[in-house]
């Protein structure tokens, strides 16, 4: 094989989104064939999974990875060997690269968890916290049904946001196409009738002329590169930032100091942490060990440093129900169930229960964000569209007098 075949064949896996190509994915072995061609088979230590431009695809391919690994679990095979025959009748090369992945580094001595946060770009943060929870725990077979309710959930939410926002774009492109029509036609016909007249224009009308000569002349194209510029810099600057874990606390701050979003934010967070300690305390692990590894998952940073204050106040002594009494970001019925089930020697079940009660209050409270954000969303862009046609029925009323005081 020489170069141009290999590089037709990585280009071409490039195009789909699929790296490494696609014979890395059929065949286990060593070496694969492509059209009668003999391919090497690149390493996996570099590959962090498929290439995606649409999160909805993302999403359905994770679902698919996850039924084919409740399957597998549920059924005690040999998980090796059940990967690579599922990769066979896998929906799509990009599953079927991701199972076989999966099976070569479980059969290298991976973890699953380990093998996981090996394809970043497949495997979103919150997924593999709850694999590990559950590796951790002896229950790895339980996590995987709880996942696709999550991913099934978060799927339902990601579409009813989309179509809000496609939405509200229909209505701020006719709006648009409203107020540039008047822009063109309208407003430079009045503009030189009262320049006619020697009338003085309205003060909002002045602003509209200056920036329909400011166009004319390109500043508001400079203006518009500079800013653009401007906001490529900021992102990246504040991408380099937010790796280092700069931002991160103010970020949290920020979301949680915003009244509505403060409750989807907590419940969120004590959510994903309850369903973690559920299954870490069920399989007998230490509460303060159970705690680090809380503290350790994808949170909000403002909770995973409480998660550390409530660790080292355990470790003196205290039981969680008094360590959870001191912090402000901790709900009452949150801290009302942590209690029932320690008194009750039943803390991983209410744990567990609290988690699927705020889960689906988060997922009632962003539904319900959402059915509030796009009614007054139209009615903010009517009420701009509305003072732009009263700005514009103003000034033909005032020609409208400068033509009878004229006497014409």
């Amino acid at each position: 094989m020489n170069w141009r075949d290999l590089l037709r064949a990585d280009l071409g896996s490039l195009l789909r989104g699929e790296w490494p190509p696609r014979v890395y994915a059929r065949r286990p072995g060593l070496i694969g064939r492509r059209r009668g061609t003999v391919v090497p088979r690149a390493p996996a230590s570099y590959w962090t999974g498929p290439l995606y431009m649409r999160p909805k695809k993302r999403r359905k391919d994770l679902l698919a990875v996850t039924w084919h690994l409740k399957g597998i679990l549920r059924q005690h095979a040999s998980i090796v060997e059940a990967l690579r025959s599922a990769a066979l009748d896998a929906p799509n090369r990009r599953v079927e690269s991701i199972l076989l992945a999966l099976a070569d580094d479980l059969a290298a001595g991976y973890s699953m968890t380990e093998a996981m946060r090996r394809r970043p770009r497949f495997y979103p943060p919150f997924y593999v916290d709850l694999v590990q929870a559950g590796e951790k725990a002896g229950r790895v077979a339980e996590v995987f049904p709880e996942l696709e309710v999550l991913l099934q959930r978060a799927g339902a939410f990601r579409n009813r946001l989309k179509y809000y926002c496609l939405y509200l774009g229909a209505i701020l492109a006719v709006e648009v196409t409203i107020v540039a029509f008047s822009f063109v036609k309208l407003w430079p016909v009045f503009f030189d009738l009262y320049a006619e007249f020697g009338a003085r224009l309205p003060w909002f009308a002045r602003v509209v002329s200056g920036f329909m000569t400011r166009i004319g002349s390109g500043d508001v194209l400079a203006f518009a590169m500079g800013l653009a510029f401007l906001i490529v810099t900021s992102w990246y600057l504040a991408k380099l930032v937010r790796a280092r874990g700069n931002v991160a606390g103010a970020a949290g701050w920020i979301g949680l100091s915003i009244p509505f979003l403060r409750g989807i934010i907590i419940r969120q967070n004590l959510g994903h942490v309850a369903l973690v300690l559920e299954q870490l305390l069920a399989a007998r692990v230490p509460l303060d060990k159970a705690l680090e590894d809380a503290a350790a998952l994808d949170l909000n940073p403002i909770f995973a440093s409480m998660l550390q204050r409530v660790r080292q106040r355990v470790l003196r002594g205290s039981t969680l129900t008094n360590a959870l009494a001191r912090e402000i970001n901790v709900p009452t019925a949150f801290r009302g169930f942590v209690s029932l089930g320690e008194s009750s020697g039943l803390l991983p079940e209410a744990l567990g229960r609290v988690a699927q009660l705020y889960q689906r209050q988060a997922a009632k409270t962003s539904r319900i964000l959402l059915d509030i954000i796009s009614p007054l969303g139209v009615v903010i862009l009517a009420c701009g569209v509305f003072w732009f046609h009263c700005t514009l029925f103003i000034m033909v009323m005032t020609m409208s007098d400068i033509v009878n005081q004229a006497g014409w």
